[in-house]
């Protein structure tokens, strides 16, 4: 596994975690870095935005829920061996999702373009309640 990747990614998860303190995006990604964000429900696997630029992806972030925690579970390189997939967690306050994160690097180890998905949320009302047994 790249270092690089490894340290990019986690810086990545930090700045999102801390939206506000804007020094921490450049530390993950290079000026022209690009973000890809897939849809939700129906549009899940599609690319629905793209932020160009550090300045735009930054400003993105300070819509973030203040309270949002990311944290990296897992990383693998990709078999073409320029892209990285990383799966995360998100917490924020007594919500909690995941998805997965797939990137690549610029020439000074930074992020250059990442996908964004997060997986599926589940409909609450479909939610089978379990009853512990006597």
């Amino acid at each position: 596994m790249s270092e690089r990747a490894s340290q990019a990614i986690h810086a990545w998860a930090q700045a999102l975690s801390q939206p506000m303190d804007v020094e921490r995006f450049g530390a993950a990604m290079g000026p022209n870095g690009q973000v890809r964000r897939h849809g939700w429900g129906t549009r899940i696997d599609s690319v629905v935005e793209i932020l160009d630029g550090l300045e735009t992806i930054t400003a993105w972030a300070q819509g973030a829920n203040r309270h949002s925690v990311f944290v990296i579970e897992s990383l693998q390189a990709e078999d073409d061996g320029t892209h990285f997939r990383a799966r995360y967690r998100v917490e924020i306050l007594n919500f909690l999702n995941r998805g997965w994160w797939r990137f690549s690097l610029d020439e000074l180890g930074r992020i250059d373009v990442l996908w964004h998905r997060a997986d599926a949320l589940q409909d609450p009302a479909m939610r089978v309640a379990t009853v512990p047994e006597d």
